[in-house]
């Protein structure tokens, strides 16, 4: 694994961060969430290609392995999450509870359930159907035939989905939905083989160990170029992820080809190793920190808040990842060895 992209996870993280706590900020999530499922197909394909392609690949242990470390972090932040939460017992609410604790709520075209509870979790509902998916979809990309077919497949579906889906639909069927999130994730994959391939070419290793600088100055202007999409583009449009793969792809073949600078600091790859925790726990700090200053009557300027919350979601993300995260996933990785 290349670290740089571990410290890179912290950065996209604090952009969704940021667009859930400044009402200013509204595309950030559009971007951040596209950047992360193709950088999450990009490190399945450099840490586990060899794995599925090779003959003792077992689909049943790779599932299992990749779930033991969902489901436990899901769990934890539901609980919290639920006094916040729950309005009622009636069989609707217990229904989208149960969906919700069992990941399947991003199935659901409705916000009142893929957006319920800890609404961030939509994202781990997503990645359940994007691992499981994984070995197929791979396998399909390595075969040339099999590869145009998807991808002329793939593309032509996401097309028709960007110009027939009305707008007040678009956040349901191209956001939040796991098949479509499916491209996304296909697009990190195949950037993840070009990196691959590229690492093995002399000549172009040859050419960014001479030129490092304007490697770094690319990756830089491409995560610029996603920010200022993220500002500019229009919610009803940021919401097509699309209109951010070119820059993420390049951001990550050009940080992959050339590791080091700010993204090699010790305390951001730290920062990093706990981001998907800061990331399932950030939005509801920011719920409990606003329910409590309201209850007790204390007004904050918004840089307070912001800043509060942010620390808040650092420290509360390093302790859950120490003393529940860490060994909840060693005991059940070691049940499910023997």
């Amino acid at each position: 694994m290349i670290k740089e992209l571990t410290s890179l996870r912290f950065i996209l993280i604090l952009v969704i961060f940021f667009h859930h706590a400044l009402p200013s900020y509204p595309g950030g999530g559009d971007m951040g969430v596209a950047c992360f499922f193709v950088l999450s197909g990009f490190c399945y394909t450099l840490g586990y290609s060899r794995k599925v392609l090779s003959q003792d690949f077992s689909y049943g242990d790779f599932l299992k392995g990749r779930l033991v470390r969902f489901y436990p972090l899901h769990w934890i932040t539901l609980l919290i999450a639920i006094p916040i939460s729950l309005v009622g017992i009636s069989c609707k609410d217990v229904l989208i509870l149960g969906g919700n604790l069992l990941l399947l709520q991003s199935w659901i075209p409705l916000p009142e359930v893929f957006f319920s509870y800890n609404a961030v979790s939509w994202f781990l509902c997503d990645m359940v159907f994007l691992v499981a998916c994984f070995p197929v979809v791979f396998r399909w990309l390595e075969s040339t035939t099999y590869r145009k077919v998807f991808l002329i497949t793939a593309a032509t579906a996401y097309c028709i989905l960007c110009v027939v889906t009305p707008e007040r639909f678009r956040n349901a069927v191209l956001y939040i939905n796991p098949i479509v999130r499916l491209c996304d994730f296909s697009i990190g994959l195949l950037s993840g083989m070009w990196y691959q391939s590229l690492a093995r070419k002399k000549s172009v290793v040859d050419y960014v160990q001479g030129h490092k600088a304007l490697t770094a100055i690319i990756a830089s202007l491409s995560f610029l170029i996603l920010v200022s999409l993220s500002i500019f583009v229009p919610e009803e449009y940021s919401v097509m992820a699309w209109i951010f793969w070119p820059a993420i792809v390049v951001m990550l073949v050009s940080i992959s080809l050339n590791p080091g600078g700010l993204l090699a600091s010790p305390v951001l790859q730290k920062l990093g190793s706990v981001s998907f925790t800061f990331y399932m726990i950030h939005q509801l700090v920011i719920r409990y920190l606003a329910l409590m200053s309201e209850r007790a009557g204390v007004r904050l300027s918004l840089t307070s808040k912001v800043a509060v919350a942010l620390i808040l979601s650092i420290l509360l993300s390093l302790f859950l990842d120490k003393y529940l995260l860490k060994p909840i996933t060693a005991r059940l990785s070691l049940r499910r060895k023997i």
